[in-house]
């Protein structure tokens, strides 16, 4: 599959997610994340850029293409040219060597694959408290990274999403998530903890995996 196969593909999975959540057909157990606070997808506009970011200009929403800033810690915004922003795309910090700090806001829903991958200086991530997923090789080779929680309400942890974090210490498993990837904490030898929380796990091959 080509480069242009795989955005293609990553389009049109993010399309039919944030559809479902505009139609209230995605599972949301506490409710936070309504079909008011979730618009219909719209039509891509343009591209676009600022200091810090390329991105997508949807009519209803902006999704972060590429970060192009210098400077050590980034906040992603709540919105761009007076639209929300709901998408970080594959790829978008990989092998950045000058960030130390990426938050970003509530609005964030959907991370692609390699968001932060290699991001070698990268101590400290505040993810979404509203993001479904955590991708394959999200963090991969962040092995800097020591900072970082998994918010209540992610699903699922992607293959390798973590793979050579070596700075991580302990991680908790929140009750939302019902699947783990193969390898995801693979070669992480600083971590001396995993909690998991109450809930159901099941790893890659569909095994039940015994929870706290």
């Amino acid at each position: 599959e080509d480069k242009e196969d795989t955005l293609a593909s990553w389009n049109n999975n993010v399309r039919q997610v944030l559809e479902m959540y505009a139609n209230g057909t995605l599972e949301d157990d506490d409710g936070d994340l309504t079909p008011e606070r979730i618009v219909a997808i719209g039509k891509l506009i343009k591209p676009s850029q600022n200091e810090d970011f390329k991105y997508k200009i949807y009519d209803r929403y902006i999704s972060i293409s590429e970060y192009i800033g210098n400077g050590s810690s980034v906040k992603i915004p709540d919105t761009i040219d007076d639209l929300p922003v709901y998408v970080i795309e594959p790829s978008a910090f990989e092998e950045n060597e000058t960030l130390s700090k990426i938050e970003m806001t509530d609005n964030i829903i959907i991370i692609g694959k390699n968001a932060f991958r290699y991001c070698k200086s990268l101590t400290d991530l505040q993810l979404s408290k509203n993001l479904i997923e955590i991708p394959d090789y999200m963090c991969q080779g962040c092995e800097k990274l020591s900072n970082f929680e998994i918010p209540y309400g992610v699903k699922s942890i992607g293959s390798t999403a973590f793979k050579d974090c070596t700075e991580l210490k302990e991680i908790a498993i929140p009750a939302t998530v019902g699947y783990i990837g193969s390898a995801a904490f693979q070669k992480c030898t600083g971590l001396k903890t995993i909690v998991v929380m109450d809930g159901t796990l099941y790893d890659e091959n569909g095994t039940y995996i015994k929870t706290a």
